[in-house]
């Protein structure tokens, strides 16, 4: 990322971001939606939605197994 990319965004109001997680469990994919509003030690972040979708029995199995089939 260059220069004038970081500062076009630090210069926004506000950026939306998605954040997608699926931890070691493998019990599923967790999302959450947040606002980001201002930089380094004034920024703030609000939640504005959070999901979790759990994998089906097969998908878990398949996930946890040794060797992934491609």
């Amino acid at each position: 990322m260059s220069i004038r990319q970081y500062e076009a965004i630090k210069s926004k109001s506000a950026r939306f971001v998605v954040g997608l997680m699926s931890g070691s469990s493998c019990d599923g994919i967790d999302a959450a939606f947040v606002r980001i509003k201002g930089t380094g030690s004034s920024i703030r972040l609000k939640l504005i939605a959070f999901a979790t979708t759990p994998y089906t029995a097969s998908i878990r199995e398949r996930l946890l197994s040794p060797k992934l089939d491609t």
